[in-house]
């Protein structure tokens, strides 16, 4: 992934019905370019966690508990604004050469993977998987696992040899 040739059709699904889909294109188009560009947006929650069992299965109550009605909740999301992200692309394209690969508005690269993976604001999930394309595109395997503790996974980090 991170292909540029692919941003023309992750735009187009931002016009999707679909709010997966919508998410999803969003969430790889800000992936390859860190366009950064924000939304917030009203969520409606509801308590789905009361219940009349405990744990074990045994009542907690000899009637259900009354739910309290959903409430609105402000969230900030990744744009799935199809006329906002077009317009940042129409301003940044020639940032993104068609046929190359980016990851976090750079070109792809082992360097820039290790530096992903060095980063504390990276997700442990993105980490890993990080650490998998690290070992598929420069045929080296350093053992890596993002729940080790800090210090072994600098230590692991610092292995690669681009830092």
């Amino acid at each position: 992934h991170g292909y540029v040739a692919a941003i023309p059709s992750l735009l187009n699904a931002l016009k999707s019905k679909n709010e997966d889909v919508r998410t999803a294109s969003a969430t790889a188009l800000d992936f390859m370019t860190a366009a950064n560009l924000r939304e917030k947006i009203q969520i409606q929650e509801t308590d789905e966690d009361l219940s009349t069992e405990d744990i074990t299965g045994a009542p907690v109550a000899d009637k259900p508990l009354d739910k309290p009605p959903p409430t609105l909740r402000t969230v900030e999301r990744i744009s799935t604004d199809f006329e906002r992200w077009t317009s940042w692309w129409r301003q940044n394209q020639r940032a993104f050469p068609s046929g190359e690969r980016f990851r976090h508005g750079k070109p792809f690269s082992v360097k820039g993977l290790t530096e992903n993976m060095a980063n504390p604001d990276t997700p442990a999930s993105e980490r890993q998987l990080t650490y998998i394309e690290l070992i598929v595109h420069s045929g080296r395997h350093i053992g890596f696992e993002s729940d080790w503790f800090i210090a072994k996974q600098w230590d692991s980090i610092k292995n690669w040899g681009v830092l």
